[in-house]
């Protein structure tokens, strides 16, 4: 195994400091609601939302107040995934006979996920970040609405739907913390689309960024996004 990079351990770093984040979002609720947003946590791992916001929103001229507000959004807009996720719960237990005491708790908890989400977001200091992620709340319940109107086989929630929207805004929102030209920006903007396929790639056949899209970027920028690629390619073979 070859040894890791200087900022595959930087993102590691902050991508465990996210993982902190979202453990004391959970310690920090009742049972079974502690419970319920667990598992949540740990079926959403290994963050992709979290770790795309940590490789968009890097800066050049980074410090410790840099990567704590980049840490700060990134477990956001994971806790922001984690909190749709659990309201997914709610379409699951209306469609199929479902303990509808589970109804309860996923609206308890989702919300207190959302309200997580939104306090982290604040920790920014930049109202346009806010101001992105409700922009991406309002289109996913659009986006899921039209799912429900037009009776599609895909839920809401999968890549296609919620998870790209997140990934999009994430990127967005993360881009206001960058130092980045508006060309570099177009480029992270369809990484983080391209990066969706992630979520669910296999052994096998890991999901790969485009080289070609990722060699126009700066040579540190190009080092968060591969080491994002690194971690989900380790995660999907069980490392």
């Amino acid at each position: 195994m070859q040894p890791s990079s200087p900022a595959q351990e930087q993102f590691d770093r902050e991508l465990d400091a996210v993982r902190r984040h979202l453990a004391a979002a959970a310690a920090e609720i009742v049972s079974p609601l502690s419970e319920l947003v667990s598992a949540r946590i740990r079926a959403a791992m290994p963050h992709l939302c979290a770790a795309v916001v940590l490789a968009a929103a890097y800066n050049q001229q980074d410090d410790d107040s840099s990567m704590q507000t980049r840490v700060s959004l990134a477990a956001a807009l994971e806790m922001l995934h984690i909190a749709l996720s659990i309201h997914q719960l709610l379409a699951a237990a209306s469609a199929t006979d479902l303990d509808k005491s589970l109804i309860g708790s996923a609206i308890l908890a989702g919300d207190y996920c959302f309200g997580r989400a939104a306090r982290l977001a604040a920790q920014t200091d930049n109202p346009r970040i806010v101001a992105i992620f409700s922009h991406a709340l309002q289109d996913i319940s659009e986006n899921n609405l039209r799912a429900l109107f037009d009776n599609r086989t895909a839920a809401p929630g999968t890549p296609a739907g919620s998870l790209s929207i997140l990934l999009r805004s994430g990127a967005a929102a993360a881009l206001e913390l960058s130092n980045l030209s508006d060309s570099d920006r177009r480029t992270v903007l369809q990484l983080a689309a391209c990066s969706a396929a992630m979520q669910h790639t296999a052994p096998a056949t890991p999901a790969l960024l485009d080289a070609d899209m990722l060699a126009t970027l700066p040579a540190s920028h190009q080092e968060r996004w591969c080491a994002l690629q690194r971690r989900f390619t380790s995660a999907a073979a069980g490392n």
